[in-house]
């Protein structure tokens, strides 16, 4: 049961890190396309 535990917790770290670099890539999409608009 534990071991059950651990990898859930262990696979919702990894989509939460996923999802940082996501947000990360998006931010410097947004900033790339404000500079060619200015």
């Amino acid at each position: 049961m534990a071991e059950k535990i651990n990898s859930t917790v262990n696979t919702q770290s990894e989509a939460t890190v996923e999802l940082g670099e996501l947000v990360l890539r998006l931010k410097d999409l947004l900033l790339v396309q404000e500079e060619r608009i200015a």
